[in-house]
């Protein structure tokens, strides 16, 4: 079912990290991912559709949310992101 490490799924494409971002506020329709996203939904469609059958992300009436194991996940990368970003900060600084 599952040929792909979850590393490589939340890390190997940034749409999919930017869908998972997009959800961290709630609930969007694909509509509205496509706006946020700029991408159409020939591109959306493939990367919700992994995010759905790795468990991270649910489509209930139509809209698009995190599970909560797509919640906890994404505040860890939350974290790893901001750290990542004080240490680029750190060594341009030097």
């Amino acid at each position: 079912m599952k040929n792909e490490s979850l590393l490589d799924i939340l890390f190997e494409s940034e749409i999919r990290l930017d869908l998972l971002l997009c959800l961290k506020g709630g609930t969007e329709k694909l509509g509205t991912l496509m706006t946020v996203l700029d991408a159409g939904e020939q591109t959306l469609i493939p990367h919700i559709n992994k995010l759905q059958d790795y468990y991270l992300v649910t489509c209930q009436s139509g809209a698009y949310e995190l599970t909560s194991m797509g919640k906890m996940i994404l505040d860890k990368i939350t974290h790893l992101l901001t750290l990542l970003e004080e240490v680029e900060r750190t060594l341009k600084c030097k």
